[in-house]
């Protein structure tokens, strides 16, 4: 008498796997990030937004200027803007000032820029397309539109 699987339970097992090598990989990313001193992009996070924990408004926590969290109302990924002491962390990051977007990559490598929203704010060396053209910000918490305000967005190349 042999021991059978059932296809499922296989699959399951092969999903599981799967999914423990990708955290390791990205976790092995973040250590090496660390000791070089590097950073990741929002769209390099935006694509492991998986990886982060969902936001729980009912054990509201502390949270340290730069974390990162899912949210629990949307799903997208967020960054807390300051640090956010736990009394004022119970509400959704999609909801809240606290917290900024991470904008999502496009098939270019780089989010789309979207209106200049309190949650949508780019950092200073952020990158954005914005009408076929890939522009860097130079400051930090930018909410003025590509091309609009001198010195605050530089253009660095053109889609096509």
């Amino acid at each position: 008498m042999g021991i059978t699987f059932r296809p499922d339970s296989i699959k399951a097992i092969n999903e599981r796997k799967a999914k423990e090598r990708a955290v390791t990989a990205f976790q092995r990313n973040l250590i090496m990030a660390a000791a070089t001193g590097g950073d990741f992009s929002d769209c390099y996070l935006s694509q492991h937004s998986a990886m982060f924990e969902v936001f729980d408004p009912e054990n509201p926590r502390p949270w340290v200027r730069g974390s990162l969290s899912r949210c629990n109302v949307c799903g997208e990924l967020f960054r807390a803007e300051h640090d956010i002491a736990a009394e004022h962390a119970g509400t959704s990051p999609s909801e809240s000032n606290l917290w900024v977007r991470v904008l999502p990559a496009t098939t270019n490598g780089y989010p789309n820029w979207e209106s200049g929203l309190a949650a949508n704010t780019f950092m200073n060396g952020s990158r954005a397309w914005h009408n076929d053209i890939l522009w860097e910000s130079t400051v930090d918490h930018n909410i003025w539109e590509p091309g609009t305000v001198a010195n605050i967005w530089i253009q660095v190349s053109i889609r096509g």
